[in-house]
């Protein structure tokens, strides 16, 4: 004969396993994001103490490091510093999952790769960097002012190495570095060379153009 107490007991544990499966099938998105956050000068990696933070927490950590920040809608700010006196600020923003190729739901992701490039003695301005920003990284139609030459330059940054910088002048001429030191400055001093306004379409893995903003960003770096 069985204990009827014992049958209700387990029927219970039944239904509660049932229950727990299917509350671990509609699991929310990881609060969680691990990003790869790394300081550079002169084209080498530079070990610094970087002060991490958004509006959900801050963190002190020693770069090179693979970090787990909190998920947000609003920037990230990562400060970093050398014990010479090394500095740099910069600010990523987020992007919702549904923004990316990838797609998902409408959850936020900062960068995968966080790298900073140190300015000797001094600190150096910050720069915003935008996800998702004007377009995708990855988009070569989206790229302004250019034609098929330009996007041709532009599918070769994307397959060559970093520091990358590509930048852009207000009459249609361009100018890509891959694997170059202070690519960014680099990008726009001899974007300018050609002559007229020049501006960062994208550094490093991010798309940084503001089609609202006429100035070149030299002052930037």
């Amino acid at each position: 004969m069985i204990d009827s107490k014992v049958c209700r007991t387990g029927l219970a544990l039944a239904v509660a396993l049932t229950l727990g499966a299917c509350a671990t099938l509609s699991s929310p998105e990881p609060v969680n994001q691990e990003v790869s956050l790394r300081t550079i000068m002169g084209g080498n990696r530079i070990e610094a103490t970087c002060e991490v933070s958004n509006d959900r927490a801050s963190w002190t950590v020693v770069s090179p490091i693979i970090l787990a920040v909190t998920r947000s809608e609003k920037p990230l700010t990562v400060e970093c510093r050398t014990v010479d006196g090394s500095e740099v600020t910069r600010v990523f923003q987020a992007a919702k999952f549904g923004d990316l190729p990838l797609g998902g739901t409408a959850r936020y992701s900062y960068p995968p790769v966080l790298e900073l490039e140190l300015v000797r003695g001094g600190r150096s301005r910050s720069l915003q960097v935008g996800a998702p920003a004007f377009a995708p990284i990855d988009d070569v139609s989206k790229v302004p002012m250019v034609g098929e030459e330009g996007r041709e330059g532009y599918r070769r940054f994307l397959a060559g190495e970093s520091p990358r910088a590509f930048a852009i002048s207000d009459r249609g001429r361009w100018v890509r570095v891959n694997a170059g030191s202070d690519a960014a400055r680099l990008a726009v001093e001899r974007c300018q060379s050609y002559g007229g306004r020049c501006r960062l379409y994208a550094v490093g893995d991010q798309v940084v153009w503001d089609q609202n903003n006429n100035l070149d960003l030299v002052a930037a770096y």
